[in-house]
């Protein structure tokens, strides 16, 4: 999952970065090296270079591009420049599916998640309702809660867009 593994890359670097300062270098190292292995292993599983983005997952959401995941590796540096620059790429391109009145789709209309569970309980109908969860809550809701990454991430690469979407 992009998400949980950009979460867990920058995890490890600020355990490294603490132990460094305690002067605990054995720890530092095996942190780094963590991150490191978690960037290549991402990189490798979930990049997909013809679309120019991560995505979601490996297992039930693999057809999926995770915007808010994307946005914060790059927001956090996880992505190489090249990486930066295709995603950023595909954020312009696809504007029109991501954003609506300065919100911002965790994936690009008109994709669902497929993982029905997420909206058990939504519909008291009918709780088993596969359609419970279409464009409601996540799956294909607009928000702001990304913005702390992904407007910034944007202004990185264009003030303008990001001003612009925000406005």
């Amino acid at each position: 999952v992009l998400y949980s593994n950009v979460l867990y890359w920058n995890a490890t670097l600020l355990m490294a970065e603490m132990a460094t300062a305690t002067g605990d270098h054995q720890l530092a190292a095996s942190m780094q090296t963590e991150a490191e292995r978690v960037r290549k292993a991402a990189t490798k599983i979930l990049w997909n270079e013809h679309l120019g983005v991560f995505m979601a997952s490996t297992g039930l959401e693999k057809l999926n591009v995770d915007i808010w995941g994307n946005a914060m590796a790059g927001a956090m540096g996880f992505t190489t420049p090249t990486q930066d620059a295709k995603m950023f790429e595909y954020f312009q391109a696809n504007e029109d599916k991501i954003f609506y009145e300065g919100q911002v789709r965790e994936i690009p209309f008109p994709t669902q998640w497929t993982d029905t569970s997420t909206g058990a309980g939504l519909n008291p109908d009918s709780p088993s309702d596969p359609r419970a969860t279409r464009r409601i809550y996540q799956n294909g809701g607009y928000w702001a809660t990304p913005h702390h990454h992904v407007l910034p991430w944007l202004g990185q690469h264009s003030k303008a867009m990001a001003c612009r979407l925000l406005n």
